[in-house]
């Protein structure tokens, strides 16, 4: 994968500029094939970072809740570390209840994942009504960062 994005990233004027060219089209089909393998249903974490994060009362909302969810899930006997949860909570804020869902029972025990699903939707629903419609929202760069 790392070999078709530094490939993708190489020719990524030509891609854009002339679509039509076979190499452009090969190398776009190898990397959406590749996204589909590796990344499976979280595609959506290409979408780039919400630039309304950098507000400062966003910033709030997201600490205040990531030592929520900590404290929480202490009570329950899982110690994740609240800068963990605020990290995540800050990259799923676009995120469908599903998807969230979905990535949580990934990570963390089955157990407490409705739990933390839930402290995500109330982060989510909090920075709608102060910034408005997420999905409309303008991001930030895509930062894609594989490891072995």
């Amino acid at each position: 994968l790392r070999i078709v994005l530094r490939s993708y990233e190489a020719c990524g004027f030509d891609c854009h500029q002339n679509c039509r060219s076979w190499k452009g089209a090969h190398i776009m089909d190898t990397l959406l094939y590749m996204q589909d393998v590796c990344l499976g249903g979280y595609k959506w974490f290409l979408r780039g970072r919400l630039d309304c994060v950098i507000r400062i009362y966003v910033q709030k909302v997201l600490d205040d809740a990531g030592r929520k969810a900590a404290s929480i899930l202490q009570q329950q006997g899982i110690h994740i570390c609240h800068t963990e949860l605020r990290t995540v909570m800050e990259t799923l804020l676009a995120a469908t209840e599903a998807d969230i869902l979905s990535l949580v029972e990934c990570m963390w025990p089955p157990h407490v994942s409705g739990t933390i699903t839930q402290i995500f939707m109330d982060v989510q629903k909090e920075v709608t009504q102060m910034c408005g419609d997420l999905q409309r929202q303008k991001r930030g760069p895509v930062i894609l960062i594989l490891d072995n």
